[in-house]
């Protein structure tokens, strides 16, 4: 039998140009895999390089971690964005497709906006501070997403972590999901999330007072957290 090397010719470029169409990823998931839907809630974003220039919406690709519970379990994935519609802000929702073999391995398919166009890039945002002897604490509020933090002096971190929150009569509930643990890489401190899933993760975290002058206070140690930004 004849084999006409165009014909693999052109199979290599149908699939060359899949692969960049996908921005140069391979599919995430394997034919007649079992899969499912999950809501998710992203808590951080940031700026990349695009893996080729000018393949980036302005010039830029976004990584997007986002968090997500399947059946009492808390996952944390992420995605590369290089599409503006794909480009999210911390408490914006993902409607994710994930593998029921492998929980971890997502595919966000629907991308919501919390906020609207016009204003998303300036969305709620308000930060405390109380600063102690030894060091400070910090709650951060972005819309629907809290960080809470407490360092002892030298920058030693004691607590830092993400979840969701609530006001209710003025009483701002936290619920954590994350926490952060710093990895080294080389001569570099990464910090990484970690879901927050058994007893030992567990974070326990006061519910604060909010104050008529816009401070709050921690119920369980009556500090005052001063506000430091108001959006």
């Amino acid at each position: 039998m004849k084999i006409n090397p165009w014909a693999f010719g052109g199979l290599f470029l149908l699939i060359s140009g899949i692969w960049m169409w996908n921005n140069f990823e391979l599919p995430k998931f394997y034919p007649f895999e079992r899969v499912g839907k999950v809501e998710a809630i992203v808590f951080q974003s940031k700026l990349v390089v695009p893996r080729l220039p000018g393949f980036g919406a302005g010039g830029f690709d976004q990584i997007v971690n986002f968090v997500y519970e399947i059946d009492e379990v808390i996952y944390i994935s992420k995605y590369r964005a290089h599409k503006t519609g794909q480009f999210q802000i911390t408490g914006d929702s993902l409607l994710v497709t994930y593998s029921k073999n492998d929980p971890q391995r997502t595919d966000p398919i629907i991308y919501y906006h919390n906020v609207s166009s016009k204003k998303r890039w300036a969305n709620f945002s308000k930060s405390f501070l109380h600063t102690k002897p030894n060091g400070y604490k910090a709650l951060d509020l972005k819309e629907n997403i809290f960080t809470y933090e407490d360092y002892a002096q030298y920058g030693e971190r004691l607590i830092k972590t993400t979840g969701t929150y609530i006001i209710e009569d003025n009483i701002i509930k936290l619920s954590p999901l994350i926490y952060y643990q710093n990895r080294k890489v080389g001569d570099s401190l990464i910090e990484e999330p970690k879901p927050i899933n058994t007893d030992e993760e567990k974070i326990f975290l006061s519910n604060f007072i909010i104050n008529p002058n816009g401070s709050i206070i921690e119920v369980n140690t009556n500090l005052i957290f001063d506000i430091t930004g108001k959006k």
